[in-house]
């Protein structure tokens, strides 16, 4: 049996990898929130995800007081794949 969505259509096959590369946002890699929201897609998909984010250091030489870089967060599902 091959499973479909609600339209009929044949359902896309599960994924193993989400990745949502950089883009304009305001998503800093410690912000508990974000690192939740990450690992509760990873967790519920049950796919490994990498998103692009922006990381921060303090630097007290820097005119805004910290370094702002391109970063990546990678969380990794909790739970077993189901076989398909």
């Amino acid at each position: 049996m091959i499973p479909v969505s609600p339209d009929k259509s044949p359902a896309p096959a599960p994924a193993d990898l989400i990745v949502w590369p950089e883009a304009p946002n305001d998503f800093f890699e410690r912000t508990p929130e974000f690192r939740a929201a990450i690992s509760n897609l990873a967790h519920t998909s049950g796919a490994a995800v990498i998103v692009g984010d922006l990381g921060a250091d303090p630097d007290p030489a820097a005119p805004n007081g910290y370094d702002l870089y391109n970063s990546a967060i990678l969380s990794a599902p909790t739970v077993a794949r189901r076989p398909v």
